[in-house]
């Protein structure tokens, strides 16, 4: 059983865009969550900007200046209230992160988009 799991970004840009694909967990409580036994293709809004990830979660950043986070939520990593965990199907946004680049970068500050 990997203990790893793997994320690949499509090159592919006709018709939808680039897609997220995440595969390698076989098994244990994030097997559906993040991963998935085979590759298999996440949902996402608008065209990807920036993936970021660490242990057991990942931040997907989109052209529309939105930040979604799936994942082990320990630690207060998706909402400053909670540490529930979060699945694809959540498509959980985090306009608190976003909120608070906007305070340091500027009001119309958009990742991957500068000023």
């Amino acid at each position: 059983m990997p203990v790893r799991g793997c994320v690949a970004i499509t090159r592919e840009t006709k018709d939808v865009g680039k897609k997220l694909l995440t595969w390698g967990i076989i098994g244990g409580a994030y097997k559906n969550i993040l991963y998935g036994k085979v590759a298999t293709l996440r949902n996402h809004e608008g065209n990807f900007v920036k993936l970021d990830g660490g242990r057991q979660h990942l931040f997907s950043w989109s052209d529309k200046g939105k930040i979604f986070g799936v994942g082990y939520g320990g630690g207060h990593k998706f909402s400053p209230s909670s540490s529930r965990r979060r699945d694809w199907t959540l498509a959980f946004e985090m306009p608190f992160v976003v909120d608070a680049m906007k305070r340091v970068y500027g009001k119309d500050y958009i990742q991957g988009q500068g000023k």
